[in-house]
């Protein structure tokens, strides 16, 4: 794997890439791109279980990677699987990665993760245990082009803060597109659909911080007929 990433993967991360799976890359001054292998962040990994605290040092690598970023005074986007606050985190993984987006919150500008196959976000608060402690940060799942567990091929479009100097690059919106199987599962030629061209538009969001998120949490729980169209929206993708 990493004789054929080398073309992308810088010579200084290859020998991460060849251990544990885990590479860093600038991709803009001022911007790293953290790409964190966290299989062994996987509940279902039972071998995990003897010792869940770094058994192949990937998060010691991920501290520091994120400190060195913070020193070189970068942003990072932090790429991975199994989002930190997914139930099928292996939970000692999961508090080491929520304890680090806690003290690089000014340095992680975004968290891009999958495996659920659908549209979640995730909180991080400033005390794990109460969440009506200030959010630290939003990690974002996005839908997937398989079928799995009955759900539409769908993608995101993210837009981020530009490459220019002082950006936050962080994302300032996205969108999803779907392609109905119902529909256009047997057309020789299936036609997408966009689900949503805004997100700050769909749930009328002020901005894409994490207190904005919060804010909309408190909405579901108050408003049932916002909590069921969202549920309608991670079915349709």
């Amino acid at each position: 794997m990493a004789d054929s990433w080398k073309n992308w993967v810088p010579s200084s991360s290859i020998s991460s890439l060849k251990y544990i799976g885990s590479y860093v890359t600038q991709l803009f001054p001022g911007l790293r791109l953290i790409s964190l292998n966290n299989a062994l962040g996987d509940s279902m990994n039972f071998f995990l279980y003897i010792n869940q605290t770094d058994p192949d040092g990937s998060m010691t690598w991920f501290a520091k990677q994120l400190d060195l970023a913070e020193k070189a005074g970068d942003k990072v986007h932090v790429v991975a699987h199994i989002g930190g606050g997914d139930s099928e985190a292996l939970n000692g993984w999961a508090i080491n990665y929520y304890n680090l987006v806690n003290r690089y919150e000014s340095t992680i500008a975004a968290q891009f993760f999958g495996h659920t196959h659908s549209e979640q976000y995730y909180l991080t608060y400033e005390d794990m245990k109460d969440s009506t402690s200030r959010p630290t940060s939003v990690i974002f799942a996005a839908p997937s082009v398989t079928t799995y567990s009955e759900y539409n091929p769908a993608y995101r479009v993210y837009t981020i803060d530009g490459n220019y100097a002082g950006s936050s690059y962080g994302i300032l919106d996205f969108s999803e597109t779907f392609l109905n199987l119902t529909t256009q599962g047997n057309v020789e030629v299936p036609q997408w659909s966009v689900l949503f061209d805004s997100v700050k538009k769909e749930y009328n969001l002020p901005s894409l911080f994490a207190s904005d998120w919060k804010n909309l949490l408190g909405k579901f729980h108050k408003e049932l007929n916002i909590k069921e169209y969202l549920l309608l929206q991670i079915r349709a993708n």
